[in-house]
């Protein structure tokens, strides 16, 4: 992935999207021909061309903090949630399994999902790399960062309310970043966390038998 990160490359990518997104053009990312008109006039996408093309002028100079954001949320969170397991193992074995069961639950048939949908990604449908790295073809619906986020905080919330409010304040910018820099769409990072937040608080609301 080391040239995503080549600056001639990078200056010249806007040329060659807007290029792409204006009509239909060869890729220099994966050799493909993508026609952006039709996709806009398919009302797949709910933002207008103009917006999008302005989020991209944003954020294509931006890449690597974008990247460094976008990694460090990620890990900040599924940090946190090791650490909550290992704090409820200890402290309150049901909470633990409830947890372990809402999450893991609740992650592994929205991958099953996502895998039969197979969505495809706003770099794959415009022909162009994302602004942060990132190969996975397909699998783009619904947002599996913003779903996770989400359905963690949302299940601390129940624990810690404070914590849960700050997990989902970053998870309103994790999805903001994961549009901006192209893969995923807006209707992939709002159904992410519509679906963590009910499979969270839900879950954790449903009447168990505790041990």
């Amino acid at each position: 992935m080391e040239w995503l990160y080549h600056t001639t490359f990078w200056q010249e990518v806007p040329t060659n999207f807007f290029r792409c997104i204006d009509g239909t053009a060869e890729s220099r990312y994966n050799g493909t021909v993508a026609n952006g008109n039709d996709f806009f006039e398919s009302g797949a996408f709910r933002l207008k061309k103009e917006t999008y093309l302005r989020l991209y002028r944003w954020a294509f100079p931006r890449q690597k903090m974008l990247a460094l954001f976008n990694r460090a949320v990620t890990l900040g969170v599924y940090g946190w949630f090791i650490g909550l397991c290992a704090w409820l193992l200890v402290t309150s074995l049901w909470d633990f399994i409830r947890l372990i069961l809402v999450c893991g639950g609740s992650f592994v048939a929205l991958s099953l999902f996502r895998r039969a949908f197979n969505a495809p990604r706003p770099y794959e449908v415009f022909g162009i790399p994302p602004v942060i790295p990132k190969e996975t073809r397909g699998k783009s619906f619904p947002s599996r960062h913003v779903f996770s986020i989400f359905i963690i905080g949302a299940c601390t919330c129940v624990l810690f309310p404070w914590v849960g409010a700050v997990l989902c304040g970053l998870g309103f910018l994790l999805a903001a970043v994961r549009v901006v820099t192209g893969v995923h769409f807006v209707k992939d990072v709002l159904a992410g966390c519509i679906i963590g937040l009910v499979c969270g608080f839900g879950g954790m609301a449903l009447p168990f038998w505790p041990l």
